[in-house]
Protein backbone atom coordinates (compact mmCIF):
# COMPACT_ATOMS: atom_id res chain seq x y z
CA UNK A 1 0.00 0.00 0.00
CA UNK A 2 1.33 3.17 -0.91
CA UNK A 3 0.65 6.97 0.28
CA UNK A 4 0.53 10.36 -1.67
CA UNK A 5 3.87 11.01 -0.78
CA UNK A 6 4.49 7.51 -1.52
CA UNK A 7 5.90 6.28 1.52
CA UNK A 8 5.42 2.58 1.86
CA UNK A 9 2.85 2.21 4.62
CA UNK A 10 4.25 -1.20 5.96
CA UNK A 11 7.91 0.64 6.13
CA UNK A 12 6.37 3.32 8.11
CA UNK A 13 4.25 0.75 10.83
CA UNK A 14 7.12 -1.04 11.17
CA UNK A 15 9.42 2.40 12.13
CA UNK A 16 6.88 3.40 13.86
CA UNK A 17 6.19 0.81 16.32
CA UNK A 18 10.47 0.05 16.12
CA UNK A 19 10.17 3.15 17.76
CA UNK A 20 7.55 2.90 20.27
CA UNK A 21 9.82 -0.03 21.48
CA UNK A 22 13.16 1.67 21.67
CA UNK A 23 14.98 0.79 24.91
CA UNK A 24 14.12 3.98 27.38
CA UNK A 25 16.67 5.60 29.50
CA UNK A 26 15.24 4.13 32.88
CA UNK A 27 14.38 0.77 31.09
CA UNK A 28 16.86 -0.47 29.17
CA UNK A 29 18.15 -4.03 29.70
CA UNK A 30 21.88 -5.05 28.63
CA UNK A 31 22.48 -5.42 25.15
CA UNK A 32 23.11 -8.77 23.24
CA UNK A 33 25.61 -9.93 20.61
CA UNK A 34 24.51 -13.73 20.26
CA UNK A 35 22.83 -14.83 16.81
CA UNK A 36 18.91 -14.93 17.03
CA UNK A 37 17.15 -17.02 14.36
CA UNK A 38 13.70 -15.04 14.07
CA UNK A 39 10.64 -17.16 12.23
CA UNK A 40 7.32 -15.83 11.15
CA UNK A 41 5.03 -16.14 8.22
CA UNK A 42 4.31 -12.39 8.51
CA UNK A 43 7.20 -10.28 6.57
CA UNK A 44 5.85 -7.31 8.59
CA UNK A 45 6.52 -9.03 12.35
CA UNK A 46 9.86 -10.23 11.01
CA UNK A 47 11.39 -7.24 9.97
CA UNK A 48 9.91 -5.47 12.96
CA UNK A 49 11.30 -8.04 15.56
CA UNK A 50 14.38 -7.98 13.57
CA UNK A 51 15.09 -4.14 14.10
CA UNK A 52 13.79 -4.70 17.54
CA UNK A 53 16.52 -7.18 19.02
CA UNK A 54 19.09 -5.40 16.26
CA UNK A 55 18.57 -2.09 18.51
CA UNK A 56 19.47 -4.69 21.69
CA UNK A 57 22.87 -5.67 19.40
CA UNK A 58 21.94 -9.11 18.69
CA UNK A 59 22.84 -10.69 15.21
CA UNK A 60 19.01 -11.59 13.67
CA UNK A 61 18.25 -13.57 10.62
CA UNK A 62 14.40 -13.33 9.88
CA UNK A 63 12.79 -16.09 7.49
CA UNK A 64 9.24 -16.62 6.32
CA UNK A 65 9.29 -19.81 5.57
CA UNK A 66 9.70 -22.65 8.85
CA UNK A 67 11.22 -25.04 6.16
CA UNK A 68 13.18 -22.83 4.99
CA UNK A 69 14.46 -22.00 8.29
CA UNK A 70 14.65 -25.66 9.14
CA UNK A 71 17.06 -26.23 5.96
CA UNK A 72 19.30 -23.00 7.59
CA UNK A 73 19.52 -24.75 11.02
CA UNK A 74 20.75 -28.48 9.63
CA UNK A 75 23.45 -26.60 6.74
CA UNK A 76 24.78 -24.82 10.05
CA UNK A 77 23.46 -26.27 13.17
CA UNK A 78 25.73 -23.54 15.24
CA UNK A 79 24.99 -20.98 13.59
CA UNK A 80 22.01 -19.76 15.81
CA UNK A 81 22.08 -19.38 19.31
CA UNK A 82 18.37 -18.85 19.69
CA UNK A 83 15.15 -19.37 18.00
CA UNK A 84 12.33 -17.09 17.99
CA UNK A 85 9.41 -18.46 15.82
CA UNK A 86 5.69 -17.86 15.14
CA UNK A 87 3.61 -20.96 16.23
CA UNK A 88 0.40 -20.69 13.23
CA UNK A 89 2.45 -21.22 9.90
CA UNK A 90 2.16 -22.44 7.17
CA UNK A 91 4.55 -25.77 6.21
CA UNK A 92 5.90 -26.34 9.46
CA UNK A 93 4.33 -24.81 12.87
CA UNK A 94 6.33 -23.29 15.47
CA UNK A 95 6.14 -26.31 17.25
CA UNK A 96 7.09 -28.73 14.44
CA UNK A 97 9.66 -26.36 13.91
CA UNK A 98 10.75 -26.76 17.38
CA UNK A 99 10.57 -30.49 17.58
CA UNK A 100 12.65 -30.32 14.29
CA UNK A 101 15.17 -28.19 15.50
CA UNK A 102 15.68 -30.10 18.67
CA UNK A 103 16.28 -33.51 17.49
CA UNK A 104 19.68 -31.83 15.59
CA UNK A 105 20.74 -29.26 18.13
CA UNK A 106 19.24 -30.74 21.46
CA UNK A 107 19.89 -27.79 23.41
CA UNK A 108 19.06 -25.04 21.54
CA UNK A 109 16.54 -22.48 22.93
CA UNK A 110 13.61 -21.73 21.53
CA UNK A 111 11.25 -19.44 22.16
CA UNK A 112 7.49 -19.69 20.89
CA UNK A 113 5.07 -16.94 20.02
CA UNK A 114 1.06 -17.19 19.58
CA UNK A 115 -1.72 -15.59 19.10
CA UNK A 116 -3.75 -18.43 20.30
CA UNK A 117 -2.22 -21.00 22.31
CA UNK A 118 -5.49 -23.26 22.54
CA UNK A 119 -4.00 -25.59 20.53
CA UNK A 120 -0.63 -26.02 22.94
CA UNK A 121 -1.03 -26.01 26.27
CA UNK A 122 1.53 -24.23 28.68
CA UNK A 123 2.75 -27.79 29.65
CA UNK A 124 3.29 -29.59 26.13
CA UNK A 125 5.23 -26.10 25.43
CA UNK A 126 7.61 -26.97 28.00
CA UNK A 127 7.42 -31.33 27.60
CA UNK A 128 8.69 -29.89 23.90
CA UNK A 129 11.63 -28.46 25.01
CA UNK A 130 11.10 -24.58 23.91
CA UNK A 131 12.12 -22.45 26.66
CA UNK A 132 9.18 -19.22 26.86
CA UNK A 133 6.26 -18.88 25.38
CA UNK A 134 4.76 -15.34 24.70
CA UNK A 135 1.12 -14.25 23.36
CA UNK A 136 0.65 -11.75 20.56
CA UNK A 137 0.74 -9.22 20.31
CA UNK A 138 4.45 -9.04 22.02
CA UNK A 139 5.68 -5.51 23.03
CA UNK A 140 9.60 -4.86 21.76
CA UNK A 141 10.37 -4.53 25.29
CA UNK A 142 8.74 -8.02 26.26
CA UNK A 143 10.43 -9.62 23.35
CA UNK A 144 13.74 -8.32 24.32
CA UNK A 145 13.48 -9.16 27.96
CA UNK A 146 12.40 -12.35 27.44
CA UNK A 147 15.48 -13.03 24.37
CA UNK A 148 17.78 -12.13 27.40
CA UNK A 149 16.34 -14.04 30.28
CA UNK A 150 16.08 -17.14 27.69
CA UNK A 151 19.84 -16.39 26.65
CA UNK A 152 21.40 -15.39 30.20
CA UNK A 153 19.61 -18.91 31.52
CA UNK A 154 21.27 -20.87 28.78
CA UNK A 155 24.28 -19.45 29.74
CA UNK A 156 24.28 -20.38 33.17
CA UNK A 157 23.46 -24.16 32.44
CA UNK A 158 25.57 -24.60 29.55
CA UNK A 159 28.33 -21.82 29.35
CA UNK A 160 28.81 -18.97 26.82
CA UNK A 161 29.21 -20.25 23.27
Amino acid sequence: MVRKDNTDLDTRIEKDIANLDKPKQQDTLPLGSERILVVDDEPLLVRISKRILEDYGYKVTGITDSREALEKVRADPQQFDLIVTDQTMPGLTGSELAKAVLEIVPFMPIIICSGHFAVTSKEDVYAMGIREYLYKPVRGDELARTVRMVLDKQHELYGRP
